[in-house]
């Protein structure tokens, strides 16, 4: 306590804040932890032998007095494990009263540096937000989402706002609307960024949402997708506010709905504003990946990150045929160079097994043996390292072909 060499170098220095401008570190370290000691005396009209009194007493006689245990114990009346029970509990009160002050001390500095910090830039703005949206994506589970439900829900979330705003929010979509292949909290991100559009362009209206389903998206056959058209009709005639097709709503709308493999579209007037939103609906695309490399298996997992998608991991032969078996995967891209069986072992096996010989199979590999893989079944070959547009082809186009024509890709 009093050895201010020894307290100058101590770790607390750095957790309790700056020395004053005429005090060193460890006279300052000195004064803060009697002043935590100080903070423990009970009132005065508090009964001297309570415990709280001796949790106090016991760290006076410790540190300010210098006395040892024992002789702390016969200055209290008490037995030695009392006394090193009244010593731990004092103890533990001495350090929640230094982190209280470490913490007022952080809340402290991090709103002067808000307070003072420069607003970041629009680049840096949207930089952001992409990296946010694709670890959404990234970390999301492609489950099928309920949309009639989800829909629900947002309207209930937005109807504080809409009624600051007047506007009535309504929905007429039926039970029938057949779920969306987009992640859950993805889909709720986009539904209120679009919804919020409409809001902040109408100002005092009404907003509805209708869905029309059966098209189908454009380019490879992935499913249908359901088109949800958000309506908002202005009750007042307000002047143009700017382009109704660019706002940081739309923005994140047009993104997140983008890495689903879904479509934005804007039409209408000065009265009217339809927000058309092409979502991907359907059964997902099962695809297994057979790899023993953890750092790859991230990687598949982020380029397949759309809701098209359901991926499943194996990382031997015999995981890759009992998950091929139970799962019943639509792909499997397949690994070469994995210890105890390696890739051709497998693709053997899958192909001499009934319930997997129809599979198609992409084999991803460093080795340049696309000629071996295609005599031995795959479908597909694609080199290490891997590219994202060339495993999504691979990928569309085992949706339309048989093992019966196998192609380079």
């Amino acid at each position: 306590m009093y050895d201010y060499a020894y307290l100058q170098a101590h770790p607390l220095i750095a957790l309790t804040g700056p020395a004053g401008p005429n005090a060193s570190p460890g006279r300052t370290l000195h004064q803060i932890l009697q002043g935590a000691i100080d903070a423990l005396k009970p009132p005065d009209d508090t009964y001297f032998a309570s415990p709280f009194w001796r949790a106090y007493r016991c760290l006076c006689l410790r540190y300010r007095e210098m006395l040892n245990m024992p002789q702390v114990a016969d200055e209290l009346g008490i037995g030695p494990r009392q006394c090193r029970r009244a010593h731990h509990e004092a103890m533990e009160a001495i350090t929640s009263a230094l982190w209280r002050r470490y913490i007022a001390i952080e809340s402290a500095s991090d709103r002067a540096a808000l307070s003072t910090a420069d607003p970041p830039t629009n680049q840096e703005s949207s930089a952001q937000l992409e990296t946010e949206m694709a670890r959404m994506v990234e970390d999301s589970t492609h489950e099928m989402t309920d949309l009639v439900g989800s829909i629900d829900g947002i309207l209930i979330t937005l109807e504080p706002l809409a009624r600051v705003r007047r506007v009535h929010l309504s929905s007429a979509l039926t039970p029938g609307v057949p779920p969306v292949a987009i992640n859950h909290s993805s889909l709720r991100q986009l539904l209120l960024a679009a919804f919020q559009h409409a809001i902040d362009w109408v100002q005092e209206g009404q907003v509805v949402v209708t869905a029309v389903t059966g098209k189908t998206l454009p380019g490879p056959p992935i499913g249908k997708r359901v088109t949800l058209s958000i309506n908002a009709f202005r009750f007042v005639p307000l002047q143009a506010r700017g382009d109704a097709t660019a706002s940081p709503h739309l923005v994140v709308a047009r993104q997140l709905i983008a890495s689903y493999g879904g479509t934005v579209e804007i039409a209408g007037g000065d009265e009217r504003l339809s927000l058309l939103l092409a979502l991907p609906t359907g059964r997902l695309t099962a695809v297994l990946v057979v790899d023993d490399n953890p750092d790859a298996l991230r990687l598949y997992r982020r380029y397949l990150g759309a809701g098209r998608y359901l991926i499943l991991e194996a990382s031997s032969g015999p995981q890759a045929l009992e998950s091929a078996l139970t799962a019943g995967p639509d792909v499997i891209i397949l690994d070469i160079m994995m210890p105890v069986q390696d890739g051709w072992e497998i693709l053997q096996n899958l192909r001499g097994h009934p319930l997997t010989r129809e599979v198609p199979v992409i084999v991803c590999s460093v080795l340049p043996e696309e000629d071996l893989a295609l005599a031995l079944g795959a479908v597909a070959f694609l080199p290490k390292p891997l590219n994202q547009q060339q495993l999504l082809t691979a990928l569309d186009r085992c949706a339309v072909k048989t093992t019966a024509h196998p192609e380079r890709v």
